[in-house]
């Protein structure tokens, strides 16, 4: 439920962002840029953990520092954190979906394979560990 706000949340931000941009003329680039997000965001293609940005830059067409600028101006972050939220919030998802699923497997099925590292991610963005957040979805499971 809550990815799937976010993920509409997003969807609707590049829309909007196409549409206000489109009356001062939104340049193929930055469509190019648009389309190929929402693209890679249907497709989950951002739990690819062999895919850097340049790659994905390339994926779609244009050079890393037009994704960059794109990713500044109407993301309103880095393109590698936007990326990161969406694999904290699909690992989120995915822990209240399946709370007996161990840490690392989700963490792995999200695109990172360092536990450590997801564990301070995951409580950078949430406030809390993974396993407290596990603990707290079997508690409302049962």
């Amino acid at each position: 439920m809550i990815m799937k706000k976010l993920y509409s949340r997003i969807l609707s931000m590049l829309l909007h962002a196409n549409t206000k941009r489109s009356a001062t003329a939104l340049s193929s680039v930055n469509r190019k840029i648009s389309k190929g997000i929402q693209k890679w965001i249907e497709d989950k293609g951002f739990c690819r953990s062999d895919q850097t940005v340049s790659d994905f830059a390339e994926e779609i067409g244009v050079t890393e520092e037009s994704l960059a600028y794109y990713s500044s101006a109407v993301l309103g972050e880095r393109f590698s954190t936007f990326r990161k939220r969406l694999r904290l919030t699909e690992a989120h998802r995915l822990i209240e979906e399946n709370p007996k699923e161990k840490i690392h497997v989700i963490a792995f099925r999200v695109g990172i394979s360092d536990k450590a590292n997801f564990r301070r991610q995951f409580y950078e963005q949430y406030g809390m560990a993974p396993s407290e957040w596990q603990k707290e979805c079997m508690t409302r499971k049962k």
